[in-house]
C-alpha cells in the first residue's frame, strides 16, 4: 500500500515549479533575493538596484552606497524554504507500518479466524488497532506543512533620471494537510466488533481499502515579468525617488486530494487552473538625513488585487466546485527604514497588511530586520530575524548570509531556519555589475 510522501510536493514540486512557463489561500509569496534573506528578508530601503525591481522599483534612481550606481544583474537568484511544524511528514512516514499495517493484518486474521479458537483474541487485538489508527489520525487531523521556493533574473540600469529594470521571477509555495474522515468506520468497529459473527459483519475489508482519511495538496505559482522604471524627483531641495513596474503576472493553482493509500505526486503537478493578467507596483524612496545615511522606503506590490479559485480533484479525477480555495494575490503594502556607513548597514521592513491562511497554519504579517557588515574589502557578511506578528512563536525565522563580491562579480548565499527548528531554508545566487 502507497502511502503519500510530502517531501514530493515540498521539494520535488517547488523544484518543479520553478521551471513553468508561466476558505482563502496565502498569497504567492514576494520573491526575495539571497542578500535580503540573509538579512531576515529586509529589502524596501536597502536592496541593491539588481534586487529592488522585486520590492521596491524606486531605488533605482536613489543614489547608492558603496558606488552600486553601475549596470546589475542577478543570473540568477534562488531560494527554498520548508516548514512542518506539526511534523506532518514524521506522522505519514511512521503511519504505514505502525498504525495502518498492523489494521490491516488485524481485520484479516479476525475475517479468518470466525468459529475457532482464535476468534476472541483477534477481536481484541482488531479493536485495539482501530483504536490506535483512530488515535493516530485524529493526532493527525489538520496538521499541515508547507514550502516555498523561488528562482528570479534581473537585468538593471540605475539612474537618477530614468532607472531601468528588466526582470522575471517565479514564487511558489505548496501546503499540505491530514484530514481525518473515519471517525464513524473506526469507533464502529471499536464499539461493535464483540457482537461480530462473520465477516459479513466487519465494515472494513483490507483487499478494497474503504479508508476515506486523506491528504489534501494545494499549490501555487506567481510568475511574472515586468519592467521597473524609476526616477529622482527634486522638490524643496530635497530627493524623492519614485518608481512603478508594469509587469504581466500569471497565477497557477493546484488542488488535489486522495486517500493516503491513492495519493500520487504526480496528480498534484499535473492538475491545476491558470490566470494572468497586467499589474503593477509603486515605490518610494528618500534620504531622511542632511548626511545621507538613512534611507526610508515604501511600496506597493501588486496594486490590483486578483481572486483565482481552485478546481478541488479527488483520488477518482472528480472536481468539487463546493470545496474550492480562493487564492487572492492582494496588494502588499511595505515600508523599511535603512542605514548605511562605513561598511555597515542596518536594515527593517514592516508589512503593513497580512497575509491570509490556507488551512490552519495562521495568518502572517512580517517584521525584518538585518544587519550587513563589510569584514574584508571583498567579503560581507549577514545576519537577521523575521518575526511573524500574528504567530511570534511559530514563524519566527533567524537568518545568515555570506557575501564574496570579486571583480565585479559576487556570489551571495543565505540560510535561515525557525526558532523551533521545524523550518529550514537556503539561497543561492549570482550577480554581475559593470
Amino acid at each position: 500500500m502507497k502511502i503519500f510522501n510530502p517531501r514530493g510536493p515540498s521539494v520535488c514540486f517547488l523544484g518543479l515549479v520553478l521551471f513553468l512557463p508561466l476558505n482563502s489561500l496565502a498569497q504567492p509569496t514576494i520573491f526575495m533575493d539571497s542578500r535580503a534573506l540573509g538579512m531576515g528578508g529586509v529589502g524596501v530601503a536597502s536592496a541593491r538596484p539588481a534586487a529592488a525591481v522585486y520590492v521596491n522599483p524606486a531605488l533605482l534612481s536613489l543614489r547608492q552606497p558603496k558606488n552600486q550606481d553601475k549596470f546589475g544583474a542577478l543570473l540568477p537568484s534562488a531560494y527554498v524554504m520548508d516548514r512542518d511544524g506539526d511534523d506532518l511528514r514524521g506522522a505519514i512516514d511512521d503511519f504505514q507500518g505502525d498504525y495502518l499495517d498492523p489494521f490491516n493484518e488485524a481485520i484479516q486474521a479476525l475475517r479468518s479466524s470466525f468459529g475457532t479458537s482464535e476468534e476472541t483474541i483477534n477481536k481484541v487485538r482488531a479493536a485495539s488497532s482501530a483504536r490506535r489508527l483512530n488515535e493516530k489520525l485524529q493526532d493527525i487531523d489538520g496538521d499541515n506543512a508547507d514550502g516555498n521556493a523561488g528562482v528570479g533574473v534581473s537585468l538593471v540600469r540605475p539612474s537618477r533620471t530614468l532607472g531601468v529594470g528588466l526582470f522575471t521571477s517565479v514564487a511558489a509555495q505548496v501546503v499540505i494537510e491530514g484530514q481525518y474522515r473515519d471517525r464513524d468506520l473506526l469507533q464502529g468497529i471499536i464499539n461493535d466488533v464483540g457482537g461480530y459473527t462473520s465477516s459479513a459483519d466487519i465494515p472494513y475489508n483490507p483487499d478494497i481499502d474503504t479508508l476515506e482519511s486523506s491528504v489534501r495538496g494545494v499549490g501555487l505559482a506567481r510568475s511574472q515579468v515586468g519592467l521597473a522604471l524609476s526616477h529622482n524627483l527634486r522638490i524643496n531641495g530635497h530627493d524623492y525617488a519614485i518608481g512603478v513596474t508594469p509587469k504581466y503576472v500569471d497565477l497557477r493553482v493546484y488542488d488535489y486530494s486522495s486517500t493516503f493509500d491513492e495519493y500520487e505526486f504526480d496528480d498534484l503537478k499535473d492538475e491545476y487552473d491558470n490566470d494572468g493578467s497586467f499589474n503593477f507596483d509603486l515605490g518610494l524612496a528618500s534620504y531622511i538625513d542632511n548626511a545621507q545615511t538613512v534611507i526610508a522606503g515604501i511600496s506597493v506590490v501588486n496594486v490590483i488585487p486578483k481572486d483565482i479559485n481552485t478546481a478541488p480533484t479527488n483520488g477518482t479525477g472528480l472536481t468539487s466546485a463546493s470545496n474550492s480555495i480562493k487564492v487572492s494575490l492582494s496588494p502588499v503594502l511595505l515600508a523599511g527604514l535603512a542605514y548605511h556607513d562605513e561598511g555597515l548597514t542596518l536594515a527593517t521592513d514592516l508589512e503593513l497588511t497580512k497575509t491570509s491562511e490556507t488551512f490552519s497554519e495562521g495568518d502572517k504579517q512580517a517584521w525584518s530586520m538585518g544587519l550587513e557588515y563589510d569584514a574584508w574589502p571583498t567579503v560581507q557578511v549577514r545576519t537577521g530575524a523575521r518575526v511573524d506578528l500574528i504567530n511570534p512563536d511559530k514563524q519566527t525565522l533567524a537568518t545568515a548570509g555570506l557575501g564574496v563580491d570579486i571583480l565585479d562579480s559576487a556570489l551571495e548565499v543565505a540560510a535561515f531556519t525557525s526558532v523551533d527548528l521545524n523550518t529550514f531554508g537556503l539561497s543561492l545566487q549570482f550577480g554581475l555589475s559593470f
